[in-house]
């Protein structure tokens, strides 16, 4: 699930995946902490050292995963502890034979029309090369070439991408089709008088005025976009 910290997945999922004794158990975890302003990286890494070392002996294969990585101030600025983080997972890993998917090493993912609107989770492209990454560093036959890089063509801009899918209203194409100038309606003020407070009175024909917010001002809800995010599977 999207958001988890190392805490609950270890809590709320390692003890159901160890029950199941599956042949491949895939464990996420730990990037969403680094990513907090405050993080304990000995909490991390004592969650994560418990995680694996429950599940390793539950399962045929263990696969852990160095989680792709962009460039720009905000990674830059916790890309020391993501680093520590892949450190201790290839520790781990060769400590109790896991698999790690180095997703990190690949500068294909930093492409930006890997990454969804959030700039957090993958989109459909990205995830399909993840799951690539997996298969073959499970040993099973190539089907693509996940690292190659995306076809050339011009990035999408970032309103674009936020406003894909959603209806638009077409530009106007005249000055009849515009909506009304939200603009309130001083009444009875002769041209070159200053404005009195009477005249305010006029705010009330305005639909702002007397009903509250109109309907391009406030903060509308939105709403977050599904995506496989860290966890236990």
């Amino acid at each position: 699930m999207r958001g988890k910290l190392i805490g609950q997945i270890v809590d709320e999922q390692v003890a159901a995946a160890a029950a199941m004794q599956a042949d491949v158990v895939t464990l996420v975890g730990g990037l969403n902490d680094t990513l907090r302003p405050k993080c304990d990286m000995g909490m991390v890494r004592g969650r994560l050292e418990e995680a694996v070392e429950r599940l390793a002996p539950s399962c045929k294969q263990l696969v852990l995963m160095r989680s792709p990585g962009r460039s720009g101030p905000v990674f830059d600025r916790f890309r020391p502890r993501m680093e520590a983080l892949f450190a201790l997972i290839e520790e781990l890993a060769d400590r109790h034979g896991a698999s790690v998917v180095d997703l990190y090493s690949a500068p294909s993912l930093g492409d930006p029309r890997m990454w969804d609107a959030d700039r957090l989770h993958l989109t459909a492209e990205g995830h399909r090369r993840v799951a690539e990454a997996v298969w073959q560093t499970l040993g099973l036959p190539p089907e693509l070439d996940w690292r190659a890089p995306a076809p050339a063509s011009p990035p999408p801009r970032w309103a674009d991408r936020r406003i894909r899918g959603h209806p638009l209203r077409p530009p106007p194409s005249g000055p009849l089709d515009r909506p009304p100038a939200h603009r309130p309606v001083l009444r009875g003020r002769p041209l070159g008088r200053p404005v009195r407070r009477g005249d305010l009175l006029g705010l009330l024909d305005h639909p702002r005025g007397r009903h509250g917010p109109g309907p391009g001002d406030g903060v509308a809800p939105g709403r977050r976009r599904g995506g496989q995010g860290p966890g236990v599977r």
